[in-house]
């Protein structure tokens, strides 16, 4: 039985990207193939469970029939594999990954929703498709810009505020909108860096 490096399995809302707001249990994946040095995600440590252990301590946090579930990191798909979709695949799974690996599993279709933010130039990415694609500006890192993206397969793009520069993220947003009119571009700020909905609903 196949077994997986958790860090925390929690309830909270989803505090950016196109479920902003939603209600929904995280599964933080440990480890990550990136460490970018502005991270606000502890993804050390954490225990080894099984398909069926995460299943459980899904359940027991759950609030509805069918509430999304985060897979976040670290970077889950360093972890995320058939065997793991196989026991969650009665929940509407969401998958939160830098692009960096492709997807472990076939078709993609089988994940309710995808969002990637690039922490690689658009070369170097191996995820072949999204559903929504997040770029953190002020640029984060040479080459990722939402200009090297425009073109990439997926339905929705966001401009991410990096470190809360929200001003410099609002022109990038209306500069994007001028020239990929039909790109879906929406600004989505971290709501969840500026309350922790985590502790307010231990």
């Amino acid at each position: 039985m196949n077994q997986y490096k958790i860090k925390e399995i929690f309830l909270s809302i989803q505090g950016e990207g196109w479920l902003i707001g939603q209600p929904s249990v995280f599964v933080r994946f440990a480890n990550c193939n990136v460490n970018c040095s502005f991270c606000d995600t502890d993804y050390a440590g954490g225990d080894m469970m099984t398909g069926q252990d995460i299943k459980k301590a899904i359940q027991k946090l759950e609030t509805r029939y069918q509430m999304p579930v985060i897979l976040t990191g670290g970077e889950p798909l360093l972890q995320f594999d058939e065997a793991l979709y196989d026991d969650l695949q009665r929940y509407e799974l969401h998958i939160e990954t830098s692009g960096t690996l492709p997807m472990p599993i076939m078709p993609v279709e089988k994940i309710v929703h995808i969002t990637m933010s690039p922490k690689v130039t658009r070369d170097k990415i191996k995820l072949k498709k999204c559903h929504t694609l997040k770029i953190l500006w002020p640029e984060a890192f040479e080459g990722i810009t939402p200009e090297a993206f425009i073109d990439y397969p997926t339905i929705s793009k966001c401009i991410q505020p990096l470190d809360f520069q929200v001003d410099k993220a609002i022109k990038k947003l209306y500069e994007m909108d001028r020239l990929d009119p039909m790109g879906h571009w929406f600004l989505s700020p971290q709501l969840h860096r500026q309350q922790n909905f985590k502790d307010i609903l231990r």
